[in-house]
């Protein structure tokens, strides 16, 4: 009896990065910020503790090659517990609100 041969087939598709881009427009300034996920470009928006107004938080995700774009106001709230001196906790809480938001 004759075994057939074992052949490794490897699959050489290209696999692309999911990549997050986030900018926040925060009293006439523009910040911007690149990451694998969107807890990321939260962590990379560098903008300070004195945050206390309404900003616009757009998030672009690209998968495989297609682009998504959103685009929400943030409540000033909101905008205080992501990146203004707020704990832990209520960081953890308002992250939890924009990806319900952005996904």
């Amino acid at each position: 009896m004759v075994k057939p041969e074992k052949t490794n087939k490897i699959d050489h598709t290209i696999i692309k990065e999911q990549k997050f881009i986030g900018t926040l427009h925060l009293l006439g300034k523009t910040y911007i910020a690149e990451a694998a996920t969107i807890e990321e470009v939260i962590d990379k928006l560098k903008v300070g503790n004195w945050v206390k107004t309404k900003s616009v938080l757009s998030i672009e995700h690209y998968d495989g090659g297609e682009m998504r774009s959103r685009e929400r106001i943030l409540n000033s709230r909101l905008t205080r517990q992501l990146f203004g001196a707020t704990s832990p906790t209520q960081k953890m809480v308002a992250i939890k609100w924009i990806k319900s938001l952005f996904l």
